[in-house]
């Protein structure tokens, strides 16, 4: 028979394969096991098997044997069928990622940015974290800002492309074969017409998300003039008497008692005479910029009034708390268990060989199988990039419980503790050596690889044992290495934090008190700077800082961040 090139063979008229049935190495529809579910191919035969036309050729016998060579494809074909949708679906997921992140945190700032300003659980107490991430989008809609709504639309729809793009687009077979055997088809990069449409109907529709984003970003104003996300920048937004006060006087208040204190509130980004709020000589009557309460907005909840045990140390001291949702005992160990069962579901589908219902249902090539895996990889990819941005935003306060050798400002309140994303967030902890953060945000960049590696472990006629093979064992290398980080961040001991510092108050909560750093950033218009010339003034100081419980101006003990010298 005449030779053919490609990745797949085809067959002669009466049907038989043009590779040796005995020589599982050259079968290219078969070698898992036995059974009829079993069809991982190898590709040592994939490499010399297959092509285009047809033609006739004599056996030894001089009977003519007309020879019909099926479509086949080469290796680059085979990289865009296999591996090329997933990953330029996840390279559309990740920016849309940074911008939803960016307009959630910024829409804060931009609601007090507007001429009445905006109430405090407009602003001051805004969360987009778990349940809030639905509700909260929704409640700015009706209070006229759009722009988070669409950015979380925008967010879930890509949460869809990757699965969606592992079953629309792939190496697709053509011929009469069956579902269980490669044999008397060629193979193709084609679409699947349902997977295909949705596909298509997402992209449509956020197209439409992002035309609309831009147009309401045409006249989106936030107000400042850098980035606020760091307790420096907080501290220089904070200058106003009259915002600090409450917060001054509320001891270790708990979110829900946080909430109620600027529940009836009204707060805008202005500028205000220093003298005004009590400062003393001369030097200090100067305009700041920062947040105002309004003059017909008071904080609603008295902060003598909150639960007494707030304020003793000894109830406090032995109640340790850190309010994110991703490095409590229970979620870790949760997603734990979570992933030491999809690598034993892997491992059981890599190397036990029956035919049973499960291995039917992977190796049926129907419409659902990568799409499971693709959105498994997504779930996974969805924690860690929670769980990276909960050790950023507790790193800053980790670095200044270190009394012996406390941080200076650029490793301590210089830093962002809101990160975009996990990209920068690699560079950022080489450049801070802190492990902790560097570990976690190599692990979220990672998981950007699991809807891609994942999706092509369920074997397919047209997937080649090798490729099959590298995705497994990447699959299962990166969550083992996961599985460890976990188990590791068990004897992490975190600070003691008693509000969210991912809200604006509960960030301004733990500089409220700090007089040495209020007195650092009074009289500088730090707030008006842009972010270089701001951070290079704080490290011109030459301070260090930590982070304790002290014995507040008020007299209650709390938590806060000041320097040491």
């Amino acid at each position: 028979m005449a030779a053919a090139t490609g990745l797949f063979a085809a067959d002669s008229d009466n049907n038989e394969p043009l590779n040796d049935p005995q020589n599982p190495n050259n079968n290219p529809g078969g070698g898992k096991g036995n059974g009829a579910g079993s069809n991982r191919s190898n590709d040592d035969s994939n490499n010399n098997n297959a092509g285009g036309g047809n033609g006739d050729n004599r056996n030894g016998t001089g009977q003519t044997l007309r020879v019909v060579v099926l479509p086949g494809i080469n290796e680059a074909q085979y990289f865009m069928g296999t591996f090329l949708p997933t990953l330029i679906a996840v390279a559309l997921a990740a920016p849309i990622s940074i911008i939803d992140l960016n307009a959630k945190l910024f829409q804060p700032f931009q609601a007090m940015a507007s001429p009445y300003g905006a109430s405090g659980p407009d602003a001051m107490t805004l969360r987009f974290a778990g349940i809030h991430g639905v509700v909260s989008p929704l409640t700015l809609v009706a209070q006229g800002q759009p722009v988070s709504l669409v950015t979380t639309l925008l967010l879930w729809l890509s949460w869809l492309l990757a699965p969606l793009a592992a079953e629309a687009v792939g190496i697709k077979v053509h011929g009469t074969c069956s579902h269980l055997s490669i044999t008397g088809c060629g193979i193709q990069i084609g679409v699947s017409p349902q997977p295909a449409y949705a596909l298509v109907g997402v992209l449509g529709a956020m197209m439409l998300l992002l035309v609309i984003l831009v147009f309401l970003l045409r006249r989106w104003e936030t107000g400042l003039h850098s980035n606020p996300w760091s307790l420096a920048a907080m501290a220089s937004l904070s200058l106003n008497s009259r915002l600090r006060d409450p917060l001054v006087r509320a001891g270790e208040p708990t979110d829900d008692e946080l909430d109620a204190m600027f529940h009836h509130g009204r707060f805008q980004l202005g500028a205000f005479s220093g003298s005004a709020e009590g400062e003393e000589g001369k030097e200090h009557q100067t305009f700041e910029y920062g947040i105002v309460p309004l003059l017909d907005g008071t904080v609603g909840v008295d902060a003598g009034s909150l639960t007494p045990q707030r304020n003793s140390f000894i109830q406090a001291a032995s109640r340790r708390r850190v309010p994110f949702l991703a490095l409590t005992y229970t979620w870790r160990a949760t997603f734990v268990a979570f992933l030491l069962a999809l690598m034993a579901l892997i491992i059981y589908y890599h190397l036990l060989r029956e035919d049973n219902a499960f291995e039917l249902f992977m190796d049926s090539q129907a419409f659902g199988v990568k799409f499971l895996f693709a959105a498994l990889g997504g779930i996974i990819t969805y924690f860690w990039s929670s769980f990276f941005m909960s050790v950023a935003t507790v790193v800053p306060f980790m670095t200044m419980q270190n009394t012996e050798n406390p941080p200076a400002a650029d490793k301590s309140v210089l830093l962002s503790m809101r990160p975009t994303n996990a990209f920068y967030g690699v560079y950022a902890a080489a450049r801070q050596r802190n492990v902790l953060l560097l570990a976690s945000a190599i692990m979220a960049v990672s998981s950007e690889m699991l809807p891609i590696v994942l999706s092509n472990i369920p074997y397919t006629l047209t997937q080649t044992l090798d490729t099959h093979n590298v995705c497994t064992y990447i699959s299962l290398a990166i969550m083992a290495a996961m599985v460890l980080m976990l188990a590791a961040s068990m004897f992490v001991r975190w600070p003691h934090m008693p509000v969210d510092p991912c809200t604006v108050a509960g960030a301004l909560y733990y500089v409220a008190d700090s007089a040495s750093l209020m007195q650092d950033v009074r009289g500088c218009s730090l707030s008006t700077m842009d972010r270089r010339t701001r951070d290079k003034l704080i490290q011109d100081l030459d301070r260090k800082y930590s982070y304790g419980r002290v014995m507040g101006s008020s007299g209650r003990m709390r938590m806060a961040v000041d320097n040491v010298q």
